[in-house]
């Protein structure tokens, strides 16, 4: 940092004496020719001085980022790794939800009042009922998720669906209609 403000000092003090050319030609004229050696060769001397340890530093900082680079990767696949683990051991481990009929009929009647308007037609990006490929990351978080997303909302989608007056069975029905109709 120091020699990054050296450098900044010279090619001001450079920049600064070529705006003043008469002056600084007055000074030259003046100056006997042995200080303007010096001066010059303490100036290039310290450009490049200046340019090295820049280009270290640089070299440096390069090495540094590489290896928190690959750090990061390290981590972020572990992440992955472990998140892959999770979601295998949760998949693994339920079953296929089975649904009454008495809920299916329920179920259907509410996704006919409240859910087509969005779920038939695809209205605002939802998902439409019977896609299974876009209900597969829904269903394969559970029937429990689902619910409680609708109930609270979540997206576009307004809690309960938009209808405040169903109840959470209602709710619920609806979801293992289309649950149902979409795996």
């Amino acid at each position: 940092m120091r020699y990054l403000s050296i450098l900044i000092a010279l090619t001001l003090t450079m920049l600064f004496t070529s705006a003043c050319q008469e002056e600084s030609q007055t000074v030259a004229k003046e100056a006997p020719p042995k200080v303007m050696k010096e001066a010059k060769e303490d100036v290039a001397s310290a450009v490049e001085t200046a340019e090295e340890k820049t280009e270290k530093v640089m070299e440096h900082i390069k090495e540094e980022s590489h290896k928190s680079m690959e750090h990061a990767q390290a981590e972020a696949h572990k992440a992955m790794d472990a998140a892959h683990e999770k979601m295998d051991e949760m998949h693994h481990g339920t079953t296929p939800a089975t649904f009454s009929e008495e809920t299916l009929a329920t179920g259907k009647i509410v996704y006919e009042q409240t859910c087509a308007a969005c779920h038939a037609t695809g209205l605002v990006g939802a998902q439409k009922i019977g896609d299974k490929e876009a209900w597969s990351a829904h269903i394969e978080h559970g029937l429990d998720h689902m619910v409680e997303s609708v109930i609270k909302g979540k997206g576009a989608m307004p809690a309960k669906g938009g209808n405040a007056s169903l109840s959470d069975d209602e709710v619920k029905a609806a979801v293992s209609y289309i649950f149902e109709q979409s795996r």
